[in-house]
């Protein structure tokens, strides 16, 4: 198959109605696309296919102004100047999953170059730029692992996780389930995010004010259809009937991933409404018999208190404009990962003292 049998659309409308096919997974169908494109105006949906090979990107503006604290090279200075439009090729809004099925060799550059819009810089994920054959000259660079915890398969329950913690550990986590006592937690239906999302909104944007990066906001209204469409659940922690927080999942095969999460910031100083949210998603993983639970790429030191490490994580970055690419390749290089503790609440005894930092 020949790249130039490629076709790319903006408009998901127009895809070929045999877009879905057996090997797909969920997250890159018809319906579960749709649910972004639909809700997501601020940035471009890309959607390019063949006859075997699905591919799902998109384009949008970015302000590097809070990435300073990666680099300590001189252009860092400049960033807070600009906001460049980047052709990431993924799902800005979910980047612990695979957005690409490639069936047959394809030539990235001829890819690139059916793209009609303009952009600064190409980001891929590594393990798309490792699918392709014919590679073009990009920079590697480490980002943020995601934090994974290995679910022991003898683990049951969550009396079982909580007995494989040392002592500390554990008595942490059952100060924190008592302290959460109070927040009546279930699911939430489409009608009561299409009801309430300005609220659910507010709370994910508290959250997400504090990223490093400023890419276009993600709208919540896109849980409604992922939630009607059952690729999403959406839990909900209530006090004294108040929504004070939300966290989402959705399963993949045996992992368990976490999707959003959004919570009052101020009640949480008290509340731990975070890591009960944490503690829940291990329950959850425990029932539902998933072999990891993915936890994201966010307040790593603070995820690895319950067991998760993690795994490394690459991606692949060329600046299309000459100028941005000699003022900025050189920060890019000099990236380096804040430095944080790995904690390590399992007892020695346990089997999860073979999962090692990867």
């Amino acid at each position: 198959m020949k790249s130039n049998s490629l076709e790319i659309t903006d408009n998901i409308n127009c895809v070929p109605k045999d877009w879905d096919n057996d090997s797909m997974p969920s997250n890159l169908t018809f319906n579960f696309l749709s649910s972004y494109s639909a809700n997501n105006s601020k940035l471009i949906h890309l959607f390019i296919h063949n006859e075997s090979s699905r591919f799902y990107f998109n384009l949008f503006k970015l302000n590097f102004s809070k990435a300073t604290n990666y680099s300590k090279h001189w252009s860092r200075f400049f960033l807070q100047y600009f906001e460049i439009k980047m052709l990431l090729l993924s799902n800005t809004f979910d980047s612990t999953k695979t957005y690409f099925q490639l069936n047959n060799d394809l030539d990235l550059k001829c890819i690139l170059k059916k793209i009609k819009y303009k952009f600064d810089v190409i980001v891929l994920p590594e393990n798309l730029y490792n699918s392709f054959n014919t590679k073009i000259s990009l920079t590697k660079v480490e980002i943020e692992g995601n934090m994974i915890l290995n679910i022991d398969n003898n683990w049951n329950s969550m009396e079982d996780y909580l007995f494989a913690l040392k002592k500390k550990y554990r008595y942490k986590f059952k100060k924190i389930l008592k302290s959460t006592d109070n927040l009546e937690i279930r699911h939430l239906s489409k009608e009561f995010i299409d009801e309430n999302y300005i609220l659910i909104q507010d709370l994910l944007d508290q959250v997400v004010s504090t990223s490093n990066f400023n890419g276009p906001q993600f709208n919540v209204k896109t849980f409604s259809s992922l939630v009607l469409k059952k690729y999403l659940a959406v839990k909900g922690y209530f006090l004294e009937e108040r929504l004070v927080g939300f966290s989402t999942y959705s399963i993949q095969e045996s992992e368990l991933h976490t999707n959003y999460v959004g919570f009052d910031k101020t009640l949480n100083i008290n509340i731990p409404i975070y890591a009960r949210m944490i503690l829940d998603h291990i329950s959850t993983a425990i029932v539902k018999k998933s072999t990891k639970l993915i936890l994201g790429r966010t307040a790593n030191e603070f995820k690895s208190n319950f067991g998760a490490v993690p795994e490394k994580n690459f991606i692949y970055i060329k600046f299309t404009n000459i100028f941005l690419n000699l003022l900025f390749n050189p920060l890019i290089k000099n990236i380096k990962m804040k430095k944080w503790k790995q904690r390590r609440p399992f007892k020695e005894s346990s089997l999860q003292k073979s999962i090692k930092t990867t």
